[in-house]
């Protein structure tokens, strides 16, 4: 709080009740918004973290290392990956999002690469086009 350059008490006590003023009013007039809104609001999407088996799978199927899998992420190092594939940390919202958007790039759908035919068929694909790359 910025106070007046002033030696008088009473325009000291002046400043602070008219500074408390105005928070009490910005204060009634967000709990009054805050009230009219309360019938339009939508439910907030919860964060939903891959699983750790995910992660792996999806790493396992962009055929990278934990390193280059973390810098794909723009990920600090390659052990914050290794942590969310043993389950002892869970990414934040936001590397939840780019590893939705880098499965999505790959033609990948997050929630069923845990799902052994799924991981297959994709690995078998993936094999395949190695292959062709090679040859």
């Amino acid at each position: 709080m910025k106070l007046p350059r002033t030696n008088h008490l009473a325009s000291m006590s002046r400043h602070i009740k008219q500074n408390k003023s105005a928070k009490a009013a910005n204060s009634l007039a967000l709990k009054r918004a805050l009230r009219g809104l309360a019938g339009n609001l939508q439910p907030v999407r919860a964060h939903n973290p891959p699983t750790s088996e995910q992660i792996r799978a999806l790493r396992q199927l962009l055929c990278l290392t934990q390193g280059s899998f973390a810098n794909q992420l723009g990920v600090f190092n390659w052990s914050v990956v290794a942590r969310w594939e043993h389950g002892s940390r869970q990414p934040s919202k936001l590397m939840t999002i780019k590893l939705r958007e880098l499965a999505a790039m790959n033609d990948l759908d997050m929630e069923k690469l845990t799902d052994p035919e799924y991981y297959q068929s994709n690995l078998e694909v993936k094999i395949f086009t190695k292959r062709k790359q090679i040859a």
